[in-house]
């Protein structure tokens, strides 16, 4: 599965926007905020889109598991949830562009933070069954509290698992895990963070699906995989995540992919961020996933 297009596309003319440690442009202000409007207001216009290229696979998972597990309700641990997007999309069933219409069209801006989560929890008291569990990992606050407020969440974890060991009470949120995902966090998440979560799924073994920038390696973790005997393989196929922000950002990070002799003529040169898809699993699990593996090479 591949979503290149060859039409190019010009980075955002938005100029002087800071840049962090990594190239990236800051957008701080929109994961903290009390629901997610401002976060999708922002994002809309840079064409951010990797949830909805990841939801199909994630599905997939869901429901292999959900046949391997014997038909257990699926337990998914979703890190760098911010306000619970990949989760709402396993639970509701409906596509991207319409979740974004939901926060950043112009006549949900009059609702107070009740009445948009009386909206989401309708909606998925619509769907039957109910979805996976999931327990949302994030370092902020206020997003993971609108996501357990709205239902998207099951559990939070509220931790910087980079700096700090979990508690207690979080690991205990982690025991049966049986998929880990992330859309966007490996790069400020690394090694340590799933050394810490793997550990608190206990002998859970859960299965894991990574989206990952270019930019940044997955080798440190892999590693921590295959301590724990995982195979991590590469997906085919390059996802789209959003728009440059600036000529700014665009100029630092094709010059951080080119210092990886990383081919960007056709991908960023055209003014988009492009994420990769590393797949993890137990090795005595790969036969339950050969079907799925063929259909998405």
């Amino acid at each position: 599965m591949n979503n290149v297009e060859s039409s190019p596309e010009p980075a955002s003319t938005i100029k002087n926007v800071e840049l962090d440690h990594t190239g990236k442009a800051v957008l701080d202000d929109i994961y903290c905020q009390a629901d997610p409007r401002l976060y999708f207001q922002e994002l809309k216009p840079l064409d951010y889109s990797i949830p909805g290229y990841a939801a199909p696979f994630f599905s997939a998972l869901v429901e292999k598991l959900s046949i391997f597990r014997q038909n257990k309700r699926v337990r998914v641990v979703d890190l760098g949830c911010s306000y619970g997007i990949n989760s709402a999309l396993l639970k509701l069933g409906i596509p991207y562009e319409r979740l974004v219409a939901n926060y950043a069209d112009a006549e949900f801006e009059h609702l107070s933070r009740k009445e948009l989560i009386e909206r989401d929890r309708a909606l998925l008291s619509d769907r039957t069954p109910p979805g996976p569990h999931i327990t949302g990992v994030d370092v902020s606050g206020p997003a993971l509290q609108y996501g357990i407020d709205a239902g998207y969440l099951d559990e939070a974890i509220l931790a910087d698992l980079e700096a700090n060991a979990l508690s207690a009470a979080d690991s205990q949120k982690l025991v049966g895990t049986d998929l880990m995902i992330s859309t966007g966090c490996v790069g400020y998440v690394g090694a340590a963070t799933i050394r810490r979560l793997l550990k608190g799924t206990g002998d859970a073994r859960p299965w894991s699906a990574h989206f990952v920038l270019r930019m940044f390696s997955f080798d440190d973790i892999a590693e921590v995989f295959s301590e724990r005997g995982y195979e991590t393989i590469l997906l085919p196929g390059l996802f789209k995540q959003r728009k440059f922000m600036s000529d700014a950002e665009k100029s630092e990070i094709v010059a951080k992919l080119n210092d990886q002799e990383l081919d960007t003529s056709g991908l960023e040169d055209l003014g988009y961020f492009y994420a990769q898809l590393y797949l993890s699993i137990p090795k005595c699990d790969f036969k339950h996933v050969e079907d799925l593996l063929a259909d998405w090479s």
